[in-house]
């Protein structure tokens, strides 16, 4: 049994890698033809916006800062958190690797720890669907005092929670992005004047499609909230279900994966 979940695992694995590598192709020709670092770096962002990895961080992402998507204010306000916690780790972590001249187009020393790194977020991204969906007391009164500590030092909702999850997504890598990051805009940071500015540009080419289908939201709540929504309590419970989903279905997949692979 432990076999056959290991090879499916590991079918579904390749299947996005192989799926976002085709998406990625015409945007890797597309830097390939233009000599212009920023503009290669922010593509590079976009064509790991096809990662396994990214497709599900970003579609959590957008579960988390949309929660509340009748308030514009706080929603943008969680997004760009949310962003500027992605970026800092980034830019910390291209920064340091330019810094030092590494061209990594491998990552065998640390793929033991990018892959707990993995194993971790998936169970993360389920006990996050589980709170939302109520399942928030816990038996052990540790796990009790730790939740009301966090309560009461971070308020629901605070530009602090969202920051929070953009630094713990940054941290998940994957084949893919790992080739795109290390392989191929640190070695262009290494050969360009200003490089070390290159990894920013990358995270924030990863939030492309984040901020698109976060103000999109926004802009359609308006209309769903006057003439299908009353009450945005009613909505917010609404929106917080299908976070809690969301959240879900992509800590079950990461975990399947990461744990089974």
């Amino acid at each position: 049994m432990g076999e056959f979940l290991s090879d499916l695992s590991i079918q579904w694995y390749s299947f996005l890698t192989q799926m976002g590598v085709k998406v990625a192709e015409p945007i890797i020709n597309i830097t390939n033809q233009w000599n212009i670092p920023i503009l290669t770096a922010l593509l590079l962002g976009l064509a790991a916006t096809t990662s396994p990895c990214q497709l599900t961080t970003n579609a959590s992402a957008l579960a988390f800062v949309s929660r509340d998507a009748t308030n514009k204010k706080k929603t943008l306000i969680q997004m760009f958190a949310f962003i500027a916690g992605k970026t800092l780790i980034y830019t910390l972590v291209g920064g340091v690797a330019i810094y030092l001249g590494v061209q990594l187009t491998t990552v065998n020393g640390n793929t033991s720890i990018l892959v707990m790194i993995r194993k971790i977020i998936g169970p993360i991204m389920i006990l996050a669907g589980l709170y939302f969906l109520g399942f928030s007391r816990f038996r052990v009164s540790f796990g009790t005092r730790v939740s009301e500590w966090l309560k009461s030092k971070m308020p629901e909702g605070s530009p602090v929670g969202a920051f929070g999850f953009g630094i713990a997504f940054a941290l998940a890598f994957c084949p893919t992005l790992v080739w795109l990051f290390f392989g191929l805009l640190i070695p262009l940071g290494i050969q360009t004047s200003g490089g070390i500015l290159l990894p920013t540009v990358f995270a924030l080419g990863t939030t492309v499609p984040l901020i698109v289908f976060v103000l999109i939201l926004i802009d359609s709540t308006d209309i769903i909230k006057e003439k299908y929504f009353k009450k945005s309590k009613s909505f917010n419970r609404w929106m917080t279900k299908v976070a809690a989903i969301i959240f879900l279905l992509a800590g079950i997949n990461d975990t399947f994966t990461y744990w089974f692979m």
